[in-house]
């Protein structure tokens, strides 16, 4: 079956749109996979960075309980706290052992009592001394959330546990000391009902919004201009193709193939004028 140029011209150019268009498919399939593999980093990364944030929140929290505990006063008041009342009202907050944005600190004997009269609403009034409660978050609705830390205090030497200190803090102030990438830390709440929550389990209750990351959309829609561009490109270099087969050597190959059959037809046409005539119609052609 014979093809005549033209169907051959469309066949070339049926095949480069063909090449184009597998090259656009893989090259969207590898998009789209960038953007799945994005997605999960980015999911990954953020859970990770908020576990930091409450990891460094607790060790925070952690520190300055230790701190008020290993102060030399607390340890006094716990041994006689005829005084503690006062104490607590004139010295405890202004000696500079406490962090500037504690809410409230108790102290509490060896028994786990607490050395105040009045119950604190963020506080527990009695703790077992077997076993100190775990740091945890109290959360309300409608109401900020408060960090609670415990520490030991120990006797002079150090080997006798003499009481206990218990301190409140707010717990958002300390989640968002953290530097954060890719959450926005003013969206930071915690969607779970009113209640303690253990702070190694508060991550699972944090809700909040991403940054947005403007490097990354800019780049996304960089590779979708791109695979459009492809596309449109090979359309356009098929079409001019079809066009230049079809017309730009479409005469000089018709007075080649006159050419040839004439010599197979007749040899001695090589020296003749028509062949003269025939080449210099071919180089006029061609140019």
């Amino acid at each position: 079956m014979k093809f005549s140029l033209k169907q051959y011209a469309l066949l070339l150019s049926c095949f480069i749109i063909f090449i184009f268009l597998g090259f656009g498919w893989y090259t969207y399939n590898q998009i789209e996979s960038a953007k799945i593999t994005l997605a999960d980093w980015k999911f990954k990364s953020t859970n990770e960075e908020l576990s930091e944030a409450v990891t460094k929140a607790a060790e925070q929290g952690t520190q300055a309980a230790r701190k008020f505990a290993e102060w030399g006063e607390s340890g006094q008041q716990i041994m006689n706290s005829s005084f503690y009342s006062y104490w607590r009202e004139q010295r405890m907050m202004s000696a500079g052992f406490l962090p500037t944005n504690t809410l409230v600190a108790n102290l509490y004997n060896a028994q786990g009592e607490s050395l105040s009269d009045v119950s604190e609403l963020t506080l527990p009034f009695r703790i077992d001394p077997k076993n100190l409660p775990q740091h945890f978050i109290i959360h309300e609705k409608n109401k900020a959330a408060h960090a609670v830390f415990f520490a030991p205090v120990y006797s002079q030497g150090g080997q006798t546990t003499i009481g206990f200190v218990s301190i409140s803090l707010p717990f958002l102030s300390l989640i968002t000391k953290h530097k954060f990438y890719n959450i926005d830390e003013k969206s930071i709440r915690i969607k779970a009902k009113s209640g303690h929550t253990p702070i190694t389990d508060i991550s699972h209750y944090i809700d909040y919004e991403k940054k947005k990351d403007v490097s990354s959309v800019v780049v996304q829609k960089i590779l979708e201009n791109t695979s459009q561009g492809l596309l449109i490109s090979s359309l356009i270099i098929a079409a001019l193709l079809y066009i230049f087969l079809s017309y730009g050597i479409k005469r000089p190959l018709q007075y080649l193939i006159e050419h040839i059959y004439l010599l197979r037809k007749n040899p001695d046409f090589l020296h003749s004028g028509r062949f003269l005539n025939l080449k210099n119609a071919v180089a006029h052609a061609t140019t």
